[in-house]
């Protein structure tokens, strides 16, 4: 296999993989639209997601007879899956090639996103990394709601949010486009 042919076969696998995932979350989103689009959103109450939405063989358990919030679920999860399927099919590729250095590199990626899916959801509630499994987070931005005499919104409904974060998740965006192009030029250079 050659390195052309392994980077179009990733290519498109990626892109089915996100096509895929787009297509299986705006069916949910649209069947979910069609069930509940004309309810009034009760924000004064925060509701957890039911455990078929939180923990993966629940949710595998509960296809066999779907809801909206499922089939979303499903198609985040396939969204997540992508670029692990990615890593794999490199290593698969770089095998191949008997390129011995970027099978170590795939596979030590692959073991740290395996472990990074599988560690914060082990046997007990003491294994979350964090320790606020069960505890809301405090939102980060800030939000203005808009006021009950307001006619152009219904009262409550937020209508302005910001993120005091942005500028830095920009920076690390322009930071990660960078070194992605360092490293391409770097493995053509081989």
């Amino acid at each position: 296999m050659t390195d052309q042919r392994l980077e179009r076969n990733i290519g498109l696998l990626l892109r089915t993989g996100v096509l895929i995932a787009a297509a299986v979350v705006l069916a949910g989103g649209a069947w979910w639209l069609a069930e509940n689009g004309l309810r009034q959103p009760a924000y004064q109450r925060f509701q957890l997601e039911p455990p078929e939405l939180r923990h993966f063989i629940a949710l595998l358990g509960s296809v066999a007879h779907p809801r909206p919030e499922t089939v979303m679920q499903l198609g985040l999860l396939i969204l997540i899956a992508t670029p692990i399927a990615r890593v794999v099919m490199a290593l698969a590729g770089f095998a191949l090639e008997r390129d011995h250095t970027y099978v170590a590199v795939c596979a030590v990626v692959l073991v740290v996103l395996m472990y990074s899916l599988v560690l914060p959801f082990g046997a007990g509630e003491s294994s979350h990394a964090t320790g606020l499994r069960n505890v809301p987070m405090p939102s980060i931005s800030t939000s203005t709601t808009s006021p009950p005499e307001s006619r152009l919104v219904a009262p409550g409904v937020p209508v302005k949010m910001r993120s005091p974060g942005i500028s830095v998740t920009q920076r690390l965006i322009q930071l990660t486009i960078v070194a992605q192009s360092k490293i391409k030029s770097a493995v053509r250079s081989f």
